[in-house]
């Protein structure tokens, strides 16, 4: 039977998803009735953002035992929707999920993937007040497709979340009052969020207003794929070699069950070094009848020097990452990057962190005390991510954080590594229902800016700059309409035109209407739309190309998405932008 939930929390995540309601000033996981095996149910205080597809009757089936069934037939088998929905080279409406399979009754949208995952939540769980958690790193398509999904699965009103905000949340909310006596005016929080497909940065500045205690996140990191699952795969492989060394030969099916109990091997193996190792088996796969099992042991000296000194090195805060080689081809799909090292990529974000800083100069007086040379110092860090149950990790990336600030950069306590997002995301929706208490300030994580092509004469052999116009700020808060004053632009009518967008995650000095000179070599080339813009007059004898005099508005949504606004400055008409998710946005 459903049940209704006043405020509900959904961390729609790479690998587990969670559900949370919060109530009584207390917030609760909710258990997820799933799968086991072909007979059985039980309830689990998570779901496997896995989907597999049922040959005998076509169900695509959520959950624990379609993870189970990925050892067995990943042609079968979804997993990592969530980062292909973000993936903005594919057509996320087509059905290309499993990557490569060629079972065609089992392909599945990356859409309709996220959809199956949120109906199983939502046909045991329902509420007028959903918050749902995306990376805060997530493109304005993916967040759209996302709410899509949540409709199309069954839930009305729903509000979206950025996780690295929800660990913070949640991390509030196990003690309103006590949470102020672990930070205090002049703070800086790293929020450090590593997910089983992806890592998250954030940082958030905490300063004194009349006596309380504000919040306000001033920077976002980009969006990595890079996580847990990566350090699953390392020690299979190092596990496939072992057998190899041993005269086994290992396919690509028992290498997924390889993974699948690697990462169990990794929890243990992290959360108490005195365990030197681990037993694992898989079937072999020889002609007889019966197949035999074969058996690895997962060492303890592994994790410290594949997860440990790969995946969280000892490195300066100057150190780069390593990009790919100059190979012409590679395989097509998802985008993982090229260099394990986290804490490299941590490096690159505060000194990332520090340019945005520095380009507002009211951002450079709120944390001037943390600007040392070229990056940032924080000087609390909040852990999330089931990693980081690990006391390992936790002690590894503080001590460098320390190294690298020159003095203590300590760990935040009181929250859950494991369900921190979807609790905080249970407690937002209670704040947004009560209008009452303590909200982070945050907005738009960057700036975005509109392609104007140069109204310069054309010179032979000289391309035109396309200057970029700034419509939203970083840090525009959602709900708003913003309007460029005194600004007047030609829009292209009678034929379909391309609106070429940028963004940028350094430059939160740009206020609205700035315009940056070369926007290709300034900012980042994020998306473009393509829309047909009508004439005014379907009857006028105007040539294709004519152009009118408009004035632009841009609407921030709740969802913390755009839309633009063409307003014809000589009469009531206007254009609006519509988004075409089929094509690279």
């Amino acid at each position: 039977m459903k049940q209704n939930k006043t405020n509900l929390g959904i961390d729609l995540g790479t690998s587990n998803s969670a559900l949370a309601t919060f109530s009584d000033e207390t917030s609760s996981v909710l258990n997820i009735n799933q799968q086991l095996s072909s007979s059985t149910f039980q309830e689990k205080d998570s779901l496997p953002s896995v989907i597999y597809t049922d040959p005998q009757s076509s169900q695509a089936i959520v959950g624990h035992w379609a993870k189970e069934m990925a050892q067995k037939q990943v042609d079968r088998t979804v997993s990592s929707a969530k980062s292909w929905l973000c993936n903005s080279q594919v057509d996320r409406s087509a059905a290309i999920l499993p990557w490569g399979s060629e079972q065609a009754d089992a392909m599945l949208s990356p859409i309709a993937a996220s959809t199956a995952i949120l109906r199983q939540l939502s046909s045991q769980y329902s509420s007028d007040n959903v918050v749902i958690t995306v990376p805060a790193s997530f493109d304005e398509t993916a967040r759209r497709l996302t709410t899509s999904a949540a409709k199309d699965a069954g839930f009305e009103a729903v509000t979206l979340l950025e996780e690295p905000l929800a660990a913070l949340y949640s991390w509030i909310s196990h003690d309103k009052e006590q949470w102020r006596e672990q930070v205090s005016d002049g703070d800086l929080i790293l929020v450090c969020d590593i997910g089983g497909g992806t890592s998250d940065f954030s940082l958030v500045a905490v300063s004194d207003n009349e006596g309380q205690l504000n919040l306000e996140r001033i920077s976002v990191g980009r969006h990595l794929l890079l996580g847990g699952d990566n350090m699953d795969l390392a020690l299979a492989y190092r596990a496939k070699w072992q057998l190899e060394q041993d005269n086994h030969s290992i396919d690509d099916w028992q290498l997924a069950s390889l993974v699948y109990q690697a990462s169990k091997a990794k929890e243990t193996l992290l959360s108490d070094d005195t365990i030197a190792s681990v037993k694992v088996g898989i079937e072999s796969r020889g002609s007889n009848l019966f197949a035999s099992a074969i058996s690895v042991e997962i060492q303890q000296e592994w994790v410290q020097q594949i997860l440990m000194d790969g995946f969280f090195p000892q490195c300066t805060v100057e150190d780069e990452t390593t990009a790919n080689d100059n190979s012409g081809l590679q395989e097509f799909g998802l985008q993982y990057e090229s260099d394990p090292a986290i804490t490299k990529h941590l490096a690159e974000f505060l000194r990332s962190a520090a340019s945005n800083v520095v380009s507002d100069e009211r951002l450079t007086k709120l944390c001037d005390s943390h600007l040392q040379g070229n990056f940032i110092k924080p000087t609390k860090v909040l852990f999330n991510g089931g990693v980081f149950n690990s006391p390992q990790l936790v002690t590894r990336v503080t001590s460098i954080l320390s190294t690298w600030c020159a003095q203590d950069v300590q760990a935040l306590s009181g929250s859950s590594f494991n369900h921190a997002v979807a609790q905080g995301a249970a407690f937002y929706a209670s704040l947004k229902a009560s209008g009452e208490g303590l909200r982070i300030r945050s907005g738009t994580a960057k700036s975005f800016y509109l392609g104007v092509e140069s109204g310069m004469m054309a010179i032979p052999g000289f391309k035109q700059p396309t200057k970029g116009l700034c419509i939203v700020p970083q840090g525009t808060e959602e709900g708003i309409t913003l309007r460029l004053p005194k600004k007047t632009f030609a829009l292209k009518a009678g034929q379909s035109v391309n609106f070429k967008f940028y963004t940028s995650r350094e430059r939160a000095g740009d206020q609205l209407g700035d315009v940056v000179a070369d926007a290709e070599k300034q900012l980042e080339d994020s998306f473009t739309l393509t829309a047909s813009i009508p004439k005014l007059d379907e009857s006028e004898n105007a040539a294709i190309g004519q152009s009118y005099p408009v004035s632009l508005d841009a609407d921030i949504d709740e969802l913390g998405t755009m839309n633009l606004k063409m307003q014809h400055t000589q009469s009531e008409k206007s254009w609006e932008l519509e988004l075409d998710v089929r094509r690279h946005d």
